[in-house]
């Protein structure tokens, strides 16, 4: 090593000691303080948290309006075998010669419901099934019914007061949980000034 990067060296490392005293010995800024205060403090967060929960309560409150379409599909088929002497006794009776029963049974059902802001509901379905068995019934049976409804509610279930009741009250929730929220703040950071200047 020559002399030149022997003091270059011992310059460095001086640097880096005497920098890490002084930033040892720099006392923290009552802007900084503010700053850690908002960034770490935990109350915030809980805070926080407990606004986004009551969003999505009041989310969950206002879906009562939203319309529901509900539809499904369903198939049952029973395979009942048949004793010798069953198959005998249908046989004699004309039915056709089979070793098993197979009932077959197929429904489509499909609804529509929505709920207006007046408390007037209004239902829509439709249900279709068909039922067959290839011994006492080879053509199969259908049936389907359609229904159309207007839900009027009665004396004290009437009116928008009733029906939004528990979207408004959602509302209020949020705005107080943002009011515990900047309060929550306001306090912190009071504290905190104090702190610094005590």
């Amino acid at each position: 090593m020559t002399l030149s990067t022997i003091r270059i060296i011992g310059l460095l490392t001086l640097e880096c000691v005497f920098s890490s005293v002084s930033s040892a010995q720099r006392s923290v800024t009552l802007l900084e303080a503010l700053r850690s205060t908002l960034s770490n403090h935990p109350g915030i967060s809980i805070q926080e948290q407990q606004v986004v929960a009551d969003r999505g309560l009041e989310l969950q409150a206002a879906s009562i309006f939203y319309p529901v379409w509900v539809t499904s599909l369903t198939q049952q088929r029973s395979y009942i075998p048949l004793t010798a002497l069953d198959q005998l006794t249908y046989l004699a009776d004309g039915y056709p010669r089979a070793s098993a029963q197979v009932l077959t049974y197929t429904d489509l059902n499909s609804s529509y419901t929505k709920l207006e802001p007046n408390g007037i509901q209004v239902i829509l379905s439709t249900d279709a099934n068909r039922s067959e068995d290839n011994l006492l019934d080879n053509f199969g049976a259908n049936r389907s019914i359609s229904q159309f409804r207007i839900v009027l509610p009665l004396l004290a279930g009437r009116g928008r007061d009733v029906v939004e009741a528990a979207d408004r009250a959602a509302a209020v929730e949020v705005n107080a949980a943002l009011l515990d929220l900047n309060q929550t703040i306001s306090q912190l950071m009071v504290n905190t000034a104090q702190s610094y200047w005590n």
